[in-house]
């Protein structure tokens, strides 16, 4: 960590007596993004995110590297990634809106046969589906979902970047499928994502979001279907990825919990186990508390509600059922009375 903080400072005092119009400037600005960026990619630190970013637009800038630079494309495209970063941490749409703006910039000039095509491709399908997630508008979906197609097309079935193109053009269908109900859309959202977990290594830390999105898109169809077969692989795929995370700091730690609370509770909703809907409020309280409060709780909140409203009524149901069944106990022992009583008489009768 010290020799890279050492590396950054020199370059950062080359770049304060290099001139403005000094032709290799914009590679040097390169070199200090790069640094600041290992070193953001260590701890979880915004600034140094941010001063990477400083550095690339520097770069970017007119006066640094024009039109016909031979870096300005990949300055550019890596710019937008780095901007992407940027919103997913500080949930800036400034952030997302240059993000897509440099990497359609890139893509719209790149050839065909560009060997970065493809991570343009499904990089500009992402945040226009994170877009969409923003505002709700269709046409933003569609060009994701159609830019990730383009995605997953050109890529060979070994690229070591399809499980991603996969996993992607999955999550743009599923999403597709909530806006229009169309059960093709979230089929095809299922093969695609049963595609790339099969394809992910075991050790690979990205297999844990294709397990989530995979149970998450089962548990929709249970919800169209009612397939108990469904909602159990949902269940099984979501523990799974529970299992191979730490316990407390892993980034998607929140959704699975959340996700697991709403199938465990459509689980007792469907069979009346009350350990199910237990376990369901203690993962739903958990997304909650492990959310800060300057995060996006919203879902999670809404999911904590969903689970809490389904135990008022599982509640309710019980005590109507106790209710049912003192009441059959009080009329067994009202007959019981009655048939005693009309013994008694006819052995009167009998008597006389």
């Amino acid at each position: 960590m010290q020799g890279l903080e050492a590396a950054i400072a020199r370059v950062q005092a080359a770049l304060g007596v290099t001139p403005e119009d000094y032709p290799d400037r914009a590679s040097w600005l390169n070199i200090a993004e790069d640094y600041l960026y290992s070193l953001y990619e260590q701890p979880v630190n915004l600034q140094d995110l941010e001063a990477a970013i400083t550095c690339i637009k520097a770069a970017v800038a007119v006066e640094v590297a024009p039109e016909d630079h031979p870096d300005r494309l990949e300055l550019l495209h890596e710019l937008g990634s780095y901007l992407g970063d940027q919103y997913e941490r500080a949930r800036n749409v400034q952030d997302l809106e240059a993000a897509i703006t440099c990497i359609k910039a890139v893509l719209e000039v790149v050839p065909e046969d560009h060997p970065g095509r493809l991570e343009l491709l499904h990089e500009l399908g992402s945040y226009l589906g994170i877009r969409y997630e923003r505002t709700g508008n269709l046409q933003d979906l569609e060009a994701a979902i159609n830019y990730a197609e383009e995605a997953v097309e050109a890529a060979a079935e070994n690229h070591p970047d399809r499980p991603q193109f996969l996993n992607n053009l999955g999550t743009q269908l599923s999403s597709r499928n909530e806006r229009t109900g169309n059960l093709q859309d979230l089929e095809a959202a299922i093969n695609y994502a049963e595609e790339a977990v099969a394809a992910t290594a075991e050790d690979d830390p990205n297999r844990v979001v294709r397990l989530i999105n995979l149970g998450c898109h089962l548990h929709s169809r249970y919800i169209h279907t009612r397939s108990l077969q469904d909602l159990e692989a949902a269940i099984n795929h979501t523990e799974t990825a529970m299992e191979a995370t730490p316990p407390e700091d892993h980034a998607d730690r929140a959704l699975m919990l959340n996700n697991l609370s709403t199938q465990l509770c459509s689980r007792s909703d469907r069979s009346g186990n009350l350990q199910d809907l237990e376990i369901a409020i203690n993962y739903a309280e958990k997304a909650v508390a492990t959310t800060p409060e300057d995060h996006d709780r919203a879902g999670f909140l809404k999911g904590l509600g969903v689970v809490l409203a389904a135990d008022i009524n599982e509640l309710a149901i019980c005590r109507t059922l106790k209710l049912l069944s003192i009441t059959q106990r009080r009329r067994r022992r009202q007959h019981q009375r009655i048939t005693q009583c009309l013994q008694t008489v006819w052995a009167d009768l009998v008597v006389i």
